[in-house]
């Protein structure tokens, strides 16, 4: 929530930084590599292809919708161990986290709360239906081939869940060839994760694939002893398993594929509760099983399908007050897309979902379904590009919503357009807010948005630039009333700028993002709790022969974790470098938190200090 009883715990104020130690850090990671080099090949972007933003493939450069691409390069390249450390160089983005691998994470994509960003995986929603959440901390990498991120609404394309905007994960699919993986990785306080795949061609229209990690971390003391001083002192340990496969079949104009995914996870925290020497175990089970399907039934239209059903299980049982909340989602899609000429398309589908929550606490009702309809219609010229979106769901508890997009962009020259924009979105209440038997209230209406956008992109050979200013008003937003029933009563903004910029500075390949906002509640005039006000970030990566060298860069200025914990600006800087030892291996070693910073995401929880990562990396393909 924006006011108080927040999903991610407790309400948060922010303080007003300055900007410039930002642009002083900058000015660090510019200077890092400083050796001579031969010129790197920046990739454009031009021939990248995405689909979130238009649930049609389109070129990235196209998306009129502020978008960015995670390949599975980037991936390896960024050595991340886990989901949330990879997603914290996305612009415009803040990661919060109650201590190491495994904890808790939120995800808030240009100041929207952190449960206002569907995560999906393969077009599948995970969020959970207590608190509308992803999981993101238990996601694994192993079997991930890239990731699409949209900021801003887009809920007249996936409904309730994404006012923030949506990050998507894509698994990994190979095209019926053999082809296997494994990668060793270490960290100086006690990691050890591996991975390992392999792809094996059946036939040749016929493919099945294998991916498998184990993760154990010795962790560290997640609570500030200094803020929480009853906590438990001890270690608060991860670890992880996790399989995953898919089965892809080729038919005539189309292809089948069948997959599964199931991780399961035991995480060490201190939950404040119970004495000092407490033990809080929590496990974690994620599962989906999804049957999906294209086919073209002629040179013009195309039929996309899937059914799929994604679980969520949480059990706490090992606490000073034990409980457990299954959350299970059974979804089914139908994608219709008409590809009227060159420049226009129209894509329509209709959506089921039943969700139920399972759990120790009686709710008064534990399931409902939305089934939702939507339409679009899409034109894209050499000089002129126009999308349309309009969505109804229809929920089988409070009703019915509405929501549109219409984005508009002019191109006056071949490198530089202009992009408008004007979307409404909403966010169902959780199960939490209708049901618990403790101040929920079934009464409640959707959560709304309504959201303007304007900029502009240039380009200029492997150069990139793109500005968006954003201006974000939420109302009805839920909070608890002075009884502690959740109501519709909060109203909040966010304006702001942001700036990404892409190519190659000084031979070298950078990727650089600034976003400056102003998330404030309407009602009380204070910041949004746990939200920046300037972001920062940055990355520099450079070959030399066959070495790879990489820095990466973070800042975020102070803000409020609550009306009275401040939470001091950060800068955190990374540093790596890896070999090509042959056709098959790749060695890499990554220095995280370069300078040892000692910071926190959520006040009381320590965050990692400085640690030495080395990965080992084999692959084969046939």
């Amino acid at each position: 929530m924006f006011v108080s009883k927040s999903v991610d715990c407790v309400a948060r104020q922010e303080q007003h930084p300055s900007p410039i130690s930002a642009y002083k850090y900058s000015a660090v990671l510019f200077s890092v590599l400083s050796l001579n080099a031969l010129q790197t090949q920046a990739q454009t972007q031009s021939d990248e292809i995405v689909v979130t933003a238009t649930r049609t493939a389109q070129r990235l450069d196209d998306s009129l919708n502020s978008t960015s691409l995670i390949t599975r390069q980037e991936i390896e390249r960024s050595m991340a161990a886990d989901l949330p450390a990879l997603l914290r160089q996305i612009p415009g983005a803040e990661i919060s986290q109650t201590g190491g691998l495994g904890t808790v994470s939120s995800v808030y994509l240009r100041g929207a709360e952190s449960r206002h960003t569907l995560v999906l995986v393969d077009g599948v929603a995970i969020n959970n239906l207590n608190f509308g959440t992803a999981p993101i901390e238990n996601l694994s990498l192993s079997n991930i081939d890239h990731i699409e991120i949209v900021r801003g609404n887009v809920s007249s394309l996936y409904g309730s869940n994404a006012l923030g905007g949506v990050i998507q994960i894509f698994t990994k699919e190979y095209e019926s060839k053999n082809a296997s993986n494994v990668s060793y990785q270490i960290r100086s306080n006690r990691l050890l994760n591996i991975q390992a795949g392999t792809s094996l061609a059946l036939s040749d229209d016929t493919n099945l694939t294998l991916q498998a990690q184990t993760l154990r971390d010795s962790g560290f003391n997640a609570t500030n002893q200094r803020e929480f001083t009853s906590s438990n002192p001890d270690q608060d340990g991860y670890s992880k398993k996790h399989f995953s496969t898919g089965l892809n079949k080729k038919i005539d104009n189309g292809k089948i594929n069948f997959s599964y995914s199931d991780s399961h996870s035991n995480t060490e925290y201190d939950s404040q509760y119970g004495p000092s020497n407490q033990r809080d175990i929590s496990e974690n089970t994620l599962r989906q099983s999804t049957l999906s399907g294209n086919y073209s039934i002629s040179s013009n239209v195309r039929i996309d399908s899937f059914i799929a059903q994604s679980i969520n299980r949480l059990n706490a049982m090992v606490t000073a007050y034990p409980y457990s909340v299954e959350s299970s989602m059974d979804q089914a899609n139908l994608g219709i897309e008409w590809t009227i000429d060159n420049e226009q398309k129209i894509t329509s589908g209709f959506e089921s979902t039943k969700q139920n929550l399972l759990s120790e606490t009686k709710y008064k009702k534990n399931s409902r379904t939305d089934n939702a309809y939507r339409i679009g219609y899409l034109i894209n010229s050499n000089h002129q590009q126009l999308q349309l979106n309009l969505r109804e769901d229809h929920y089988s508890d409070f009703g019915q919503a509405q929501t549109g997009l219409v984005a508009y962009a002019f191109r006056p020259s071949e490198n530089l357009r202009l992009i408008a924009s004007s979307t409404n979105g909403f966010m169902a209440p959780t199960f939490n807010d209708l049901y618990y038997p403790y101040g929920g209230n079934p009464n409640l209406k959707p959560e709304k948005l309504q959201a303007n956008e304007f900029g502009f992109s240039m380009k200029s050979g492997i150069h990139s630039l793109q500005v968006t200013r954003f201006k974000n008003l939420y109302s009805d937003l839920i909070d608890n009333d002075a009884n502690y029933v959740r109501t519709n009563i909060s109203k909040a903004q966010n304006i702001g700028v942001e700036s990404i910029y892409t190519g190659n500075f000084l031979n070298r390949l950078v990727n650089a993002s600034y976003t400056q906002q102003n998330p404030i509640n309407l009602n009380t005039n204070q910041s949004l709790f746990r939200r920046a006000k300037y972001l920062f970030s940055a990355s520099i990566f450079e070959k030399y022969g066959s070495y790879n060298f990489g820095a990466e860069l973070k800042h975020a200025s102070s803000r409020m974790d609550g009306l009275t914990h401040p939470l001091n600006e950060y800068t955190l800087m990374n540093l790596s470098i890896s070999k090509t030892i042959d056709t098959h291996w790749t060695s890499g070693v990554k220095l995280t938190n370069a300078f040892d910073k000692k910071y926190e995401t959520v006040y009381g929880y320590n965050q990692m200090g400085r640690s030495l990562f080395f990965e080992m990396r084999w692959q084969d393909k046939n």
